[in-house]
């Protein structure tokens, strides 16, 4: 198997955001993060959740899909409708494997879906691929706002 490391030597520190209401999910998932090389930061809330998010934007969310109060499909929208965060990597890790719940969070915007138990390799794998995407986009972002502005600047 291909091994995944989050980030080169010289690279800042990727930061995943943990949301579970179960301590022990939350113990076991950011302890494999860690040992991945990630800075990982958990909360038992969607609303705890987005307050980190205010303070903080992560580079990943990881989020249970069944929680008290407001469950990660409806923090899911939240996080879709605000500019700063709608383009945030969102994995749903989730014990609900049926296909209609999958459906549900892909619909409401997650970027992918992981069952409990969790296949830990799997899930390295995901969050490698969605952090490099984002990465990328990025990058064209910032080249296509670089080009306009060469435009601009030649125009004048």
């Amino acid at each position: 198997m291909k091994n995944i490391a989050p980030a080169p030597d010289h690279a800042p520190v990727r930061r995943i955001l943990v949301v579970d209401d179960m301590e022990a999910n939350r113990a076991v998932l950011c302890r494999r993060l860690e040992r991945f090389g990630y800075a990982v930061e958990s909360v038992d809330s969607g609303a705890a959740a987005l307050a980190s998010i205010a303070q903080a934007l992560p580079d990943m969310v990881l989020l249970d899909y069944m929680m008290p109060q407001m469950n990660g499909i409806e923090m899911l929208q939240i996080l879709r409708r605000d500019l700063r965060t709608r383009d945030l990597p969102v994995i749903m890790v989730t014990a609900r494997a049926e296909s209609g719940a999958t459906i549900e969070a892909l619909g409401a915007g997650a970027d992918d879906y992981v069952t409990k138990p969790i296949d830990f390799d799997v899930l390295r794998a995901r969050i490698a691929t969605h952090m490099d995407k984002r990465s990328s986009a990025e990058d064209l972002r910032r080249a296509n706002a670089a080009l306009d502005e060469r435009v601009v600047l030649r125009s004048n």
